[in-house]
């Protein structure tokens, strides 16, 4: 992934306000490796099997209140927080998250992720939940 020109744009663009993302990637990796761990010590109920079950329960017992309003909160009150979601919600941000999809072999990477049960947008969802935002 790191030689796609795609993908360093957008690192690069996360970086400039301060978002580590490879704080993010490690842990998914991390996450990935340790699955079928996670799913022998699940402490709370679950609904299925998959691991978008496994998100979608965890995201049912986020303290969705208190994540928004500290969301909120940061918005008014922590510049580099709110300048850094606002520069996510620019149309430079727009065009440079499309390039990186539009990518054949990032695609392909997010392809088998879903056929290892990893669906990128169900991580996405859980993102904006840990934020405290209404799921779409």
């Amino acid at each position: 992934m790191e030689d796609l020109p795609e993908f360093n744009a957008v690192l690069d663009f996360l970086e400039k306000d301060n978002i580590d993302i490879h704080t993010f990637i490690d842990l998914l990796n991390e996450i990935l490796e340790d699955i079928e761990k996670m799913k022998r010590n699940t402490r709370q109920s679950v609904s299925g099997t998959t691991m978008t079950d496994f998100i979608y329960d965890s995201i049912a017992v986020f303290p969705t209140a208190k994540l928004s309003a500290l969301f909120d909160e940061k918005m008014a009150n922590d510049e580099a927080f709110s300048t850094a979601l606002i520069n996510l919600r620019s149309e430079e941000f727009s065009q440079l998250a499309n390039a990186l999809f539009e990518n054949e072999i990032f695609r392909q990477e997010i392809q088998s992720l879903r056929e290892n049960g990893v669906e990128i947008e169900v991580l996405m969802d859980e993102v904006l939940a840990i934020f405290g935002q209404t799921l779409p």
